[in-house]
């Protein structure tokens, strides 16, 4: 409706009224730019919110990783332990059943 009461200004009034049209059409852009940017900044923090982010869950992996790794080295080493006292009872078994 404003449009069209701008076209009828610049048929009669000339670089006047095309400035003004201008000035019009730039507001309604910039009104529209800080509805969207609004609509963004919404979305932004619902998604902050709702969902990790990426560095947070590297670091939860990477904690894993080195968890698993700290549980692997102690099973290595019990199962170490375990076939060093096998071979110790065998060894003193042996010895027992010689004498």
């Amino acid at each position: 409706m404003e449009i069209m009461h701008a076209l009828k200004f610049i048929e009669h009034g000339g670089a006047i009224a095309l400035v003004a049209l201008l000035s019009i059409l730039f507001i309604r852009l910039e009104k529209s730019i800080a509805k969207l940017h609004e609509r963004i900044d919404a979305t932004q923090s619902e998604l902050a919110e709702k969902y990790t982010q990426k560095g947070e869950l590297y670091s939860d992996i990477s904690g894993w990783r080195g968890d698993l790794r700290i549980l692997t080295e102690k099973v290595d080493k019990l199962r170490e332990e375990f076939f060093y006292l096998k071979g110790r009872y065998d060894e003193l078994r042996e010895e027992k059943n010689a004498s």
